[in-house]
């Protein structure tokens, strides 16, 4: 018996070479952030205009009157129903009465020569709209931004990072993927009149004048993009998006995966510790081969079986880290220094560095949670577990004591049991949340497992 697979929503974002108008594409999308940027404006002003006081729980809290923002949104952008039509048409879309602000801007940038964007760039910024403005963030104590932002809790909406939006229905596609036998992967767009369809370059050459730029992506995205264009997997509209003159895709997809055959009853048990019965790092002691030994945090245990752990070593991110950490503290050193001197013309460059090596902090633990949390859900369907139990994850923060992070250093352990749980997902596996505290018993278990000469 067959059974179906389970449909997972993903996204990736390529990385790729303009083969056209590289000016015009960067004007169009800036042009598009200072468009969404006004359009955002309008709304967070009409509806901190129309919040009232109320009382929850015996604090002071806000409301938004949903009508009496529209009608100020209406009065104040001067909107009317598009083309004639009825009213009541655009009684039931959010921000729908913003659509003349958009015109107006549409002009403006029409008639000094920068951009020209058709109505389903408005379709698609009216959905980035809605989707950034009513998002209920955790950060934000679970509540909508545009309520926090009436209250006075946030600042208003960023459209520095906002990107284009490129419908693929409406009539017509405006966006398509192309694979050629000699390897050449491109991504066509069309979004802006004056500029026509642009020819984006994910791996082949791209010629600039006398220059040639060539680009070749990793192997994981050239077999994701094989697999979207191919038809296996349907990719729905792309983003285009642009960072320090780079220019970035975002395309979201639908993947399926093979149910994995587990038990429900049979719980896999996840805590941290450096070993069974230590707290605080142990350096690695040195083996008779000349290695050290390795020095593991993450223990997965299957419930009712004590003989099975599963131990997951941290050595590498460990190192990795300290790494890092010392290149870090030798720029923020030389930025003392250039402060100090008033060498104006390295700190620019100084600041570059640093910038990266944060980056790259940020890369080393997103890659390292993603092996991790596979490995975690590996050993779940490898022993038949339907129930995944995380204890934790412990505080991210190494505190005054040396308590929480990853052996001193601080780690997004949020983001290793969020990969965990969208892996047990994709496979039909539940991931089950119990405080830190409650391991006490598990960690008693895990040691009595491993042999003391192991530990």
């Amino acid at each position: 018996m067959t059974t179906e697979p389970i449909l997972r929503q993903k996204a990736i974002n390529f990385r790729v070479l303009c083969d056209g108008d590289y000016l015009g594409v960067l004007r169009s999308i800036r042009a598009h952030r200072w468009l969404y940027r006004v359009l955002a404006s309008y709304a967070g002003m009409a509806e901190s205009m129309a919040s009232v006081p109320a009382v929850k729980a015996g604090g002071f809290r806000v409301k938004i009157d949903a009508p009496v923002a529209r009608e100020l949104m209406r009065v104040v952008a001067g909107a009317v129903a598009p083309s004639g039509a009825p009213e009541s048409r655009s009684s039931g879309k959010p921000y729908y009465e913003l659509r003349n602000v958009f015109s107006g801007g549409v002009e403006k940038l029409r008639a000094e020569g920068i951009a020209d964007f058709p109505s389903h760039v408005w379709d698609c910024m009216v959905v980035d709209l809605t989707a950034s403005h009513r998002k209920k963030d955790p950060d934000l104590n679970g509540l909508p931004r545009y309520i926090r932002q009436a209250s006075g809790g946030v600042d208003g909406l960023r459209a520095a990072r906002a990107g284009i939006r490129v419908m693929r229905s409406c009539g017509r596609n405006y966006a398509e993927m192309r694979e050629y036998p000699d390897g050449r992967k491109e991504i066509i767009l069309d979004w802006d009149r004056l500029l026509g369809p642009v020819t984006f370059v994910l791996e082949g050459e791209v010629k600039d004048g006398e220059k040639t730029f060539s680009r070749k992506p990793d192997t994981g995205a050239a077999w994701i993009f094989h697999k979207l264009t191919s038809g296996e997997w349907k990719w729905a509209t792309p983003t285009l998006n642009e960072r320090d003159g780079k220019f970035f895709i975002n395309v979201p997809y639908v993947r399926p995966f093979d149910k994995a055959e587990t038990d429900p009853s049979q719980v896999l048990e996840v805590s941290f510790m450096p070993r069974p019965g230590e707290e605080l790092r142990d350096e690695g002691r040195m083996l008779s081969d000349g290695e050290v030994e390795k020095t593991f945090f993450i223990h997965c245990r299957k419930a009712g079986v004590g003989s099975r752990v599963y131990r997951i070593p941290v050595d590498d991110a460990v190192m990795a880290l300290d790494r890092v950490q010392a290149l870090h503290q030798k720029r923020e050193l030389e930025r003392d220094c250039c402060r100090r001197e008033r060498k104006a013309s390295k700190k620019k460059a100084l600041r570059r560095k640093v910038e990266a090596l944060t980056r790259k902090r940020s890369n080393i633990e997103r890659t390292t949670n993603h092996r991790w949390a596979r490995d975690a859900v590996n050993a779940a369907i490898k022993w038949g577990c339907g129930t995944i139990r995380v204890y934790g994850p412990p505080k991210g923060k190494v505190d005054a004591f040396g308590n929480g992070g990853l052996l001193g250093h601080s780690w997004n352990w949020c983001q290793f049991k969020n990969y965990v749980e969208d892996k047990a997902a994709e496979r039909g596996i539940v991931v089950e949340s119990r405080p830190e505290p409650d391991a006490s018993l598990v960690k008693e278990l895990i040691a009595e497992a491993i042999p003391a000469a192991t530990r």
